[in-house]
């Protein structure tokens, strides 16, 4: 994941990181598994577990989903191979 805890918005990770134990923070910025919408440059990650990420992303102006080999996600190229 490119990200921080500012990412996290369910719970609220910008309040929250300061007042974490080291394993609560293992926790909240864990593996796990979800869904994803990518919306008006905005990917939104929906964990399982209820954690929702959102992190500014798009597609290349010339590639369109699913076809699009690759995705910038803050800044980085995420490529499929």
């Amino acid at each position: 994941m490119v990200g921080s805890a500012w990412n996290l918005v369910v719970p609220d990770g910008e309040v929250m990181v300061r007042r974490w134990s080291d394993d609560q923070a293992y926790q909240a910025m864990g593996g796990g598994s979800g869904t994803y919408t990518l919306d008006a440059y905005t990917l939104t990650l929906r964990d399982g577990d209820g954690r929702v990420y959102q992190v500014n992303a798009y597609v290349p102006p010339t590639k369109t989903l699913p076809a699009a080999r690759y995705l910038v996600v803050n800044g980085y190229a995420l490529i499929r191979d």
